[in-house]
């Protein structure tokens, strides 16, 4: 008889409900290391080299509390000088994009409750990425938005943070 019960085959993350119930089944320390790995995955494409910094320090191993806490404040500078001025025909979606990505910094570095039962953390940054994402590929140009662009750049970096989380479960850090 087959050693591998049906339970120990890990099933590949295909779909969104399976990324977030998976996500949300990890340790704390789990998804912040896979949140980090999302914002990494959007960084290649911003001019903001203090994101890269802060993405560097959340993946260093332990983080003592004041690291967590600078590196928190500097993701929160960068949220603040990026944020969207009230007159919208001056959005800058490069900033606008930068502004989300420095909100999943902040939300990846968050002081969290153990005793939360659920954590969304991982959850929370992928989203934020991919709003990112939606940011920088707008045409902003036109009269009309257009989305064709960055609909596909969504959809490349949705099937990106699957294949981080099946990556991850498939290797040997699972439980870092």
């Amino acid at each position: 008889s087959n050693s591998y019960s049906e339970d120990n085959i890990m099933k590949t993350v295909s779909t969104n409900k399976e990324f977030v119930k998976t996500l949300a089944s990890l340790s704390l320390p789990e998804q912040r290391y896979l949140g980090a790995k999302f914002i990494s995955s959007v960084l290649d494409i911003m001019d903001e080299p203090r994101l890269r910094t802060i993405v560097d320090g959340i993946n260093k191993n332990g983080l003592s509390a004041e690291e967590l806490h600078s590196a928190h404040k500097l993701a929160h500078t960068i949220y603040i000088e990026s944020h969207p001025q009230s007159d919208l025909s001056e959005v800058n979606f490069t900033r606008q994009a930068e502004h989300m990505t420095a909100e999943a910094c902040m939300i990846c570095l968050a002081p969290t409750y153990q005793e939360a039962i659920t954590l969304h953390l991982a959850q929370k940054v992928a989203m934020y990425c991919r709003m990112a994402i939606t940011c920088l590929n707008m045409a902003h140009d036109e009269d009309v938005s257009d989305f064709s662009q960055a609909e596909n750049e969504v959809n490349k970096i949705i099937q990106a943070q699957y294949t981080i989380l099946n990556n991850y479960l498939e290797s040997d850090k699972v439980g870092v």
